[in-house]
């Protein structure tokens, strides 16, 4: 099950504490939907002792309450608002990601790591390293990159494709 399905659990028992003139402003298709989706497995208690911000909530419980509050409750004017932060905060994820994927950061760590190897060679000319010295800082790098590519060679994949076909000769 999603986190949706366990959020609409906690909105319908969020929803159970509002007046009753402000649930009915919830269309009966709405509630309808997420008692249908809802995780029955799922146990939420909502604490009104407390503010709305300090109970346990989920994220996705929290969304669903905008998007309520912004379809059913809100005023002209706090709509627009409500868009403006909503736009705002869409601006700000996108950069992130932007930034987060960019082509040029995308890369760095790869780079980094290997000039790091480089480096830690070339720093210590006086000390002979061998080959298992240079073989595990190439792993590292390697354990470092994005794709691992694994070639088998022409033997290697006959045997698995024999292995393949014993198998399921086997369970026949």
């Amino acid at each position: 099950m999603s986190n949706y399905n366990k959020a609409y659990t906690e909105v319908l028992e969020i929803i159970t504490y509002l007046p009753e003139d402000e649930a009915e402003r919830i269309p009966a298709n709405k509630l309808k939907f997420f008692m249908d989706n809802r995780d029955k497995n799922y146990n939420f208690k909502y604490d009104e002792t407390i503010p709305f911000e300090e109970n346990n909530i989920m994220f996705e419980t929290k969304v669903i309450f905008v998007s309520l509050f912004k379809d059913y409750f809100a005023t002209k004017k706090q709509k627009e608002k409500l868009e403006e932060i909503l736009i705002k905060n869409e601006t700000k994820r996108q950069e992130l990601l932007k930034e987060k994927y960019s082509y040029e950061n995308l890369f760095k760590n790869s780079k980094n790591t290997e000039n790091n190897v480089v480096i830690e060679n070339e720093e210590k000319p006086d000390k002979i390293q061998n080959n298992d010295d240079v073989y595990k800082a190439k792993q590292e790098v390697n354990e470092k990159s994005l794709i691992t590519i694994e070639k088998n060679n022409i033997f290697k994949r006959i045997i698995n494709k024999i292995k393949e076909i014993i198998k399921i000769n086997n369970k026949k």
